[in-house]
């Protein structure tokens, strides 16, 4: 599993919104760069940190419906992509992930846990109540994080972990069985005892990480990447993750509000009003709400054309966990 130690780095430094950052869209331009930005809003922080796709039987529960207000004038529609083999829409059969342990009850002055999915890593996370901003969070793979490799020895769980401090975090790590390292970061201002309390109260079981959406139809080998609240992001199965998240993966975000670029065409999206326009090689439809804009990425490496992008988007379902982000 690709290491997670920056991502965690920057969950813990983005408590103050609703949502997990957004690396933006592939671009060549500057323009592009802008509308990247735009949609990124929606991700500006996760201090409800909490993203696959649940089982047939959740069905489509459609949330919200049409909203007001208007897309740019259409332009000429985007470049498609030739169909190639893998490229296919299908029901999807993926496994909603869960954080290995029972949540450790919260220390004094934080909020009840939170979970995510982040670079395929389930992660839950305490984020403190008081004025002054703390957080501690555990992220579990199954590869040695680089933490494992140095720092001081300390008994963790009966076993043995390694810790150090950074300039604004601590960073605690053990391997707690076969395939199955956890890492901990929490904001310097925690105690390392704080840490380890919080690790020896960690149950036997499993905690929930919440779903925002389920699917209709997806491309034929994805895998899971990232989940939050307000997004989902897949990766083709056997390309490695990248440091910068929903980089080239297929990605659905939840936002409150949304802009039309100048080059969106209007489209029908299963009876709801959307636009779509090109981002490089990349496909990108927003689908107006009630109160909200569903935008997906849709990277050129899946060879979807247009008519695919918005049969993908028809199928896109809300489901009460969902949360928007601010945008």
């Amino acid at each position: 599993m690709h290491d997670v130690e920056s991502r965690l780095r920057a969950t813990l430094a983005d408590h103050a919104g609703d949502a997990p950052p957004l690396a933006g869209l592939l671009s060549d331009v500057h323009q592009q760069s802008h509308r990247r930005r735009r949609l990124r809003t929606g991700l500006a922080g996760t201090a409800a940190l909490a993203v696959a796709v649940l089982a047939a039987a959740l069905g489509p529960r459609l949330l919200v419906t049409h909203d007001a207000a208007s897309p740019a004038r259409p332009a000429a529609p985007p470049t498609t992509h030739p169909p190639v083999a893998g490229s296919a829409l299908v029901p999807p059969k993926i496994t909603a992930p869960v954080f290995p342990f029972a949540a450790a009850p919260r220390p004094s002055g934080f909020a009840r846990p939170t979970t995510r999915l982040a670079g395929g890593a389930p992660t839950l996370a305490y984020v403190s109540t008081g004025a002054r901003p703390e957080s501690i969070t555990l992220a579990v793979q199954d590869t040695a994080p680089p933490c494992a490799s140095a720092g001081d020895r300390v008994a963790v769980r009966g076993r043995t972990g390694l810790a150090h401090d950074e300039e604004f975090h601590r960073v605690l790590c053990w391997q707690e069985g076969p395939d199955q390292w956890v890492e901990e970061v929490a904001s310097v201002s925690v105690s390392r005892q704080a840490m380890l309390a919080v690790t020896e109260r960690l149950g036997q079981g499993t905690t929930a990480i919440d779903v925002p959406f389920s699917f209709d139809l997806l491309p034929e080998g994805l895998v899971l990447d990232d989940m939050s609240a307000s997004v989902m992001s897949f990766r083709l199965s056997g390309e490695p993750r990248t440091p910068d998240a929903f980089i080239g993966e297929l990605t659905v975000l939840l936002n409150e509000r949304g802009e039309a670029d100048a080059d969106a065409k209007t489209v029908d999206v299963g009876g709801r009003r959307g636009w779509i326009h090109s981002e490089g090689t990349d496909l990108v439809l927003n689908v107006y709400l009630e109160g909200a804009v569903l935008a997906i990425q849709v990277p050129g490496s899946l060879h979807l054309d247009e008519a695919d992008v918005i049969r993908l988007g028809a199928g896109v379902h809300v489901l009460p966990a969902a949360h928007p982000g601010k945008g």
